[in-house]
């Protein structure tokens, strides 16, 4: 089977589909569809996944903003291998995919469920959806006006449901602009990868979609 143009396209950061936050029996199922190489050849399988646990229906483990709001997330005990659709889709083989797509990255993080791109960029460590992230965003981080705001441990929302953390920037002086040189990104279930940008140009990164915390 390779890999759908449709698969692609949603391949940034899920956010766990087929779940309802009004069940109230733990865990329940959900579904997603999961990226690899087996054989040489790209795969996509839609996995079932039957180790969620919904926070909703055990307090939301005090996982609010500092405000106060509920940060809808995801908490999972699953974990690779997974043998669904006629494969074993190991981390390896998640790697060997992920990589291709990172070749100009570095690997430092391995693949797994604990965390995506919205938990890992603000900094929470765990699963947020994609709603979460937004009142994540909007209680606990202000945006950025200018470049001057831009800085070490910042979230950009990067568009297509996918965030990365801004870690290192390059200081403006008089022969330099200030700019963006380092970021790491973590892509769902797949591994983290940093990216290093050759100054003096940097990334094409700018202070739009680029959020400080408050």
């Amino acid at each position: 089977m390779k890999i759908s143009n449709f698969c692609w396209i949603l391949v940034v950061c899920f956010s766990f589909t087929n779940v309802s936050f009004a069940q109230t029996i733990n865990p329940v199922m959900a579904t997603m569809d999961v990226l690899f190489k087996d054989g040489g050849n790209d795969q996509c399988v839609t996995v079932l996944l039957d180790g969620l646990w919904l926070p909703a229906n055990s307090g939301w483990d005090n996982r609010n903003t500092k405000a106060g709001s509920k940060i809808e997330h995801v908490d999972t005990t699953c974990s690779f291998p997974l043998n669904q659709g006629g494969f074993t889709i190991t981390a390896d083989k998640v790697n060997a995919y992920w990589d291709a797509q990172y070749l100009s990255a570095t690997r430092i993080g391995e693949p797994g469920w604990a965390s995506n791109c919205y938990g890992y960029s603000t900094g929470l460590g765990y699963w947020v959806q994609k709603n979460g992230y937004s009142v994540v965003l909007s209680d606990d981080w202000q945006q950025c006006t200018q470049m001057a705001d831009v800085s070490e441990g910042c979230t950009r929302n990067d568009g297509d449901d996918h965030s990365i953390k801004i870690t290192k920037v390059a200081p403006a002086n008089e022969n330099m602009y200030r700019v963006v040189w380092e970021t790491i990104e973590k892509q769902a279930y797949a591994g983290t990868y940093k990216k290093v940008y050759s100054l003096p140009g940097g990334a094409n990164i700018g202070y739009n979609g680029t959020y400080r915390p408050k």
